[in-house]
């Protein structure tokens, strides 16, 4: 024999049976990640300055959201709810910023996200961007970098950067994978400015 269910039972149950309807009706969501990209050269920029940080990435309000952003035209941006970083954005761009530097430079020369600083002086990576992984005509990544001593904060090198564009990388993973190259060039870019930056200050009297 069947019992009646009371109507107060069946509106109580109704949010819940809605609820898992739209989980069974939602798309699948792409988790996408950085990578680190190997120096093309193979081999380390040789240093003997004080170790490298990097510190603040800033990125663009637009961008800075969980969900990939894909720039449609001029003006226009298409945000995509099924494809998702699977970190906050800034987070990702700086932890692998930090290991692509770490591969290009010699053992202990960069300090990575977690790890404690060494004594003495530090040199930091600001890393601001006007610019990432929206696709469409414009630059893959664009903005300005610093390098700046940590003690006294002052700036010891300023460079505006513009990589890209990502013409054919459409997709979340393409797009995911074309700003990991990026940011390996811009890694190739900051050790070589160091380098110069050492060897300059060398050969001053």
């Amino acid at each position: 024999m069947r019992l009646p269910i009371p109507p107060a039972l069946r509106l109580a149950a109704l949010p819940f049976l809605l609820a898992l309807l739209g989980c069974a009706s939602s798309p699948p969501v792409d988790y996408l990640d950085l990578e680190v990209v190997p120096p093309p050269s193979g081999s380390a920029t040789p240093l003997a300055g004080a170790p490298l940080e990097v510190g603040r990435v800033t990125l663009p309000p637009e961008l800075d959201r969980d969900e990939l952003v894909r720039r449609t035209g001029a003006g226009r941006l298409e945000i995509v709810p099924s494809e998702r970083w699977a970190a906050p954005l800034a987070d990702l761009v700086r932890r692998t910023l930090a290991f692509d530097l770490a591969a290009r430079l010699p053992p202990r020369q960069v300090v990575l996200p977690g790890e404690p600083r060494p004594p003495g002086p530090v040199r930091i990576v600001v890393v601001v961007l006007r610019q990432l992984a929206t696709g469409g005509d414009g630059a893959l990544l664009a903005g300005r970098w610093s390098i700046v001593d940590g003690d006294a904060g002052t700036s010891l090198a300023v460079h505006d950067v513009e990589l890209g564009p990502a013409d054919g990388a459409a997709s979340g993973p393409g797009l995911a994978h074309a700003t990991s190259v990026a940011l390996g060039e811009l890694a190739d870019r900051i050790s070589a400015e160091l380098a110069a930056h050492e060897s300059s200050a060398e050969s001053r009297p």
